[in-house]
């Protein structure tokens, strides 16, 4: 594990080192933030309210479906999504936060 961690630290070093134009930077600080937040993720996996909050926060308020979609659902399914969805602009958006 100790060698793994100090192979990983090795690598992110050489990479933010690597990073000499914007562009460059911009990628980084987009790879920095997603690994924060995957550790923070992994962190908290065995924290339920922590999953669900952030289930509804990240994950369910950006899910669309599309009316196509909804239309191949059978009927339990369709009960969910007009339970919990509304339809704006020909997408059901998540709605019961």
């Amino acid at each position: 594990m100790k060698q793994t961690y100090i192979n990983c630290l090795k690598k992110l070093r050489e990479f933010r080192k690597n990073l000499k134009i914007d562009k460059d930077i911009k990628k980084g600080k987009l790879y920095f933030t997603w690994i924060r937040d995957k550790t923070e993720k992994i962190e908290n996996e065995k924290n339920e309210e922590f999953i669900c909050n952030n289930m509804i926060q990240y994950t369910l308020k950006n899910y669309k479906i599309d009316t196509y979609t909804y239309e191949g659902l059978d009927r339990k399914l369709k009960s969910i999504v007009n339970d919990n969805y509304i339809l704006k602009n020909n997408n059901y958006i998540f709605n019961n936060i």
